[in-house]
């Protein structure tokens, strides 16, 4: 069985881990980016600011075919150096960012901290150094070769970066691809594009008995004859040991993936993945760094398991994993009349009164060359009861939960608990009820919103015909009473303000009505081409977004009664 190589988890946007993909050439026509866009000039100001250079060899010589793009915060841009060597980065924002160049022949480089501009555009000079390699192979310690090792590298030019991965450095290679890769069949490595310095190598090691060393530390770069070798009996830090069982019936989990999660500056988190097959149920971490770790675990056909954040010393920690089954529910909400109760908000939390999450199925788009539609999971914080009070959870875990249920037109801190046991059966289908002086005489505002876009043609104007106010586009003095059925995908609508919030998702039919999709009401069909939505007397925020288009936003005040609005979406 082809064995899994450990791969980086990661639950934050880290800066400076962008995964770069080096490309190099002329465009079709043969002119470069900085000649196509000089072309263009007359448009220039309309297009933002922009970042104009040239790359040089060691001799001062211009360079061909480089490839230089923008890391974060300045956008995802790119251009290619022409015969003179010079390049133009056009269309970007007000911001510091940083600048990654990178080219078969030559080294791997960042820029930092260039600031785009206009009138004088800033000039910057790309000095390129000679490409140079590591490569050798990688053994254990009584010489066999270590084949399917996951390997890094860490050299000496660093970003200034805050938000970095424990026991990383945030270097120039790691926002590059080919800084991680794995040894052959026969322990062999090689990494290229390499600039003069010093580099560390790190390895990854899956498996049983998986652990993470440094097996190599300040190497020059420009050998190929290294020979690196793997010991775990000197492995720094704490380990991990254990087993994973079925919480049920006390069975070991055949596989698993077990990873150690940390905490990062600024929020959310980093860890690593550790495949164990065929162990039994038992797993042994090595070399994991000491300090406030989450230990998680996921196996198919159970639900994922979470420890918690706890410190971790040095030495050895025995854990005992028990994963359940999971189990979907199916529960009424109903005021104390009997009546059902649509678009209540549930949540679950377990005995230690962390949020459990339901999962939900979703299909990509079918790929152009007519292959089956991709399918995934997320993980919903909230599910919303339909217009006959039926709430739907899929992926639960089997065990006592705790449900927390809030009524849409209720105070936000308002809410009621109902407690649940998956372990047993639960029939009739349990029922929440809800209050029903909650919401007496409670009334709500109507939003009546139709969806248009800009083309070159449109102007924004009144339409006296419609109930004032009312944000309209004209085109060629006629108003887009039908343009919401021209949608070229679907849109969505996002709701949310004073503690409630929801997601419309509107797409046309096949018979040239609207299908309405709101989390908390359900689906419907109109005709359109208005969607009303009714929402609770609250300062309300609504925002509309399709495709590439620039998305809408406006406000909804809590006395706004009822009225008309048109989303204008720009390209």
């Amino acid at each position: 069985m082809k064995r899994l190589v450990p791969m980086l988890a990661l639950v934050a946007v880290l800066v400076g881990l962008a995964r770069i993909v080096a490309v190099s050439g002329d465009p079709p026509d043969g002119r470069s980016d900085a000649e196509a866009d000089a072309d263009a000039g007359a448009d220039a100001d309309e297009r933002g600011l922009a970042l104009t250079g040239v790359a040089l060899d060691p001799d001062g010589r211009p360079v061909a075919g480089v490839l230089v793009r923008t890391g974060h915060p300045l956008g995802r841009h790119r251009a290619t150096t022409g015969p003179d060597g010079r390049f133009l980065l056009d269309g970007l924002p007000e911001a510091e960012g940083d600048l990654l160049v990178s080219h078969d022949a030559w080294a791997l480089a960042i820029v930092q901290h260039v600031v785009p501009g206009r009138d004088p555009v800033p000039e910057i000079t790309l000095a390129l150094e000679p490409a140079l390699e590591l490569a050798g192979q990688l053994v254990w310690a009584d010489g066999r070769p270590a084949p399917d090792v996951a390997l890094r590298i860490e050299g000496d030019r660093l970003l200034d970066s805050a938000l970095v991965l424990p026991g990383m450095r945030p270097t120039w290679e790691s926002r590059f691809e080919g800084s991680s890769q794995t040894s052959d069949a026969e322990g062999r490595f090689r990494f290229e594009h390499l600039y003069r310095g010093a580099f560390d190598v790190v390895a990854n090691v899956s498996g049983a008995h998986a652990f993470e060393q440094r097996v190599a530390l300040g190497l020059p770069a420009g050998r190929d004859d290294l020979r690196l070798v793997l010991d775990p009996s000197h492995l720094p830090g704490l380990r991990l040991l254990g087993t994973v069982r079925d919480a049920e019936s006390g069975e070991p989990v055949d596989a698993f993936t077990l990873t150690t999660m940390r905490t990062l500056p600024g929020g959310g988190g980093a860890g690593r993945n550790h495949v164990f097959e065929h162990t039994d149920g038992r797993f042994d971490v090595a070399g994991v760094l000491p300090g406030p770790i989450e230990v998680q675990v996921r196996a198919e056909g159970y639900v994922s398991h979470t420890s918690g954040t706890a410190e971790y010393t040095e030495g050895e920690h025995e854990l005992a994993i028990g994963l359940v089954r999971p189990r979907d529910l199916t529960l009424r909400v109903v005021d104390d009349d009997g009546r059902a109760v649509a678009g209540a908000e549930l949540s679950f939390e377990d005995d230690d009164g962390r949020r459990v999450m339901p999962v939900e199925t979703f299909t990509l788009p079918a790929p152009a060359d007519g292959g089956p539609a991709p399918t995934g999971t997320r993980s919903l914080p909230v599910v919303f009861s339909d217009p006959e009070g039926r709430v739907v959870a899929h992926g639960l875990p089997a065990r006592r939960l705790d449900v927390v249920a809030r009524h849409p037109a209720a105070p936000p801190e308002v809410e009621v608990r109902a407690e649940l046991d998956l372990r047993l059966g639960l029939d009739p289908e349990p029922t929440i009820v809800l209050p029903a002086h909650w919401t007496a005489g409670v009334d709500f505002n109507e939003l009546e919103l139709r969806i248009a876009w800009s083309t070159p043609e449109a102007t924004i104007g009144w339409d006296p015909s419609l109930d004032d106010p009312l944000r309209a586009v004209v085109i060629e003095g006629k108003l887009l009473r039908d343009e919401i059925h021209a949608l070229d995908g679907p849109a969505l609508i996002d709701v949310f303000g004073g503690g409630w919030s929801d997601v419309i998702r509107v797409e046309p039919t096949d018979d040239g009505r609207l299908r309405v999709r709101s989390n908390r009401d359900g689906e419907r069909v109109v005709d359109g081409p208005a969607i009303v939505l009714r929402l609770p007397l609250r300062d309300m925020r609504v925002g509309v977004h399709m495709n590439e288009h620039v998305p809408c936003f406006f406000d909804l005040p809590a006395d706004a009664g009822r009225v008309q609005r048109v989303a204008l979406l720009g390209r």
